[in-house]
């Protein structure tokens, strides 16, 4: 075998054994009753108490998430947000998460609204594989980035970032930061920046 060729070779075992070596998330099996609460603070002091259980499973894998106040909301077998449960069409999806989740992994969604005049351009990416402390303990997580761009017309924006620490673990985020920017030509008063923060205090898996 040539020198160019025996390196070529050997180089393509060592991208595979890496990449096999590399940890990976895979999409959790949620079930009726997983339960997470959060401590939620925002940029201006506030705080309070967040929860999201999980209430039903569709045969199509959707989930029904209860919050704590009573309301109720549908998310993707992933945990992506479905803004309209009797019309959940995938391209409307809010998609924040795609699993697996390795590092170097990336996803560009560009989600559809039922207003043609709306759009937005979702990009992620899974950034790191790290610890975190959160008031439910240590976990090691990988940080996944993602940001959406949405217009309404040609006065109207809204940028947003969101930053979760994925855990097997708690079979979800353990630690979530949201950073909203918006701006609203003939409203100055509707244009600002706002960051949530929310960490996990405590995971109670369903039966």
């Amino acid at each position: 075998m040539k020198a160019g060729a025996r390196f070529v070779l050997l180089a393509s075992m060592f991208v595979s054994a890496w990449a096999c070596a590399q940890p990976a998330m895979e999409k959790p099996g949620y079930v009726i009753g997983d339960k997470w609460q959060y401590a939620w603070s925002a940029g201006d002091g506030q705080t309070g108490q967040r929860q999201r259980e999980v209430a039903e499973i569709a045969p199509n894998g959707q989930v029904l998430i209860r919050y704590g106040g009573g309301k109720t909301d549908a998310y993707d077998s992933a945990m992506n947000f479905i803004p309209d449960a009797n019309d959940p069409k995938p391209e409307r999806t809010l998609k924040l998460v795609a699993y697996p989740l390795r590092v170097g992994s990336d996803w560009t969604w560009k989600r559809e609204f039922p207003s043609p005049g709306i759009a937005e351009t979702i990009t992620g990416k899974v950034v790191a594989y790290e610890a975190v402390t959160v008031p439910a303990g240590a976990f090691t997580c990988f940080r996944v980035e993602a940001s959406g761009s949405q217009t309404s017309g040609k006065h109207n924006k809204l940028n947003r970032k969101w930053t979760h620490w994925y855990c097997p673990e708690v079979k979800g985020y353990a630690k979530m930061i949201l950073e909203t920017q918006t701006f609203n030509a003939f409203n100055p008063a509707a244009t600002g920046t706002s960051v949530e923060t929310f960490e996990l205090t405590k995971f109670t898996p369903g039966k």
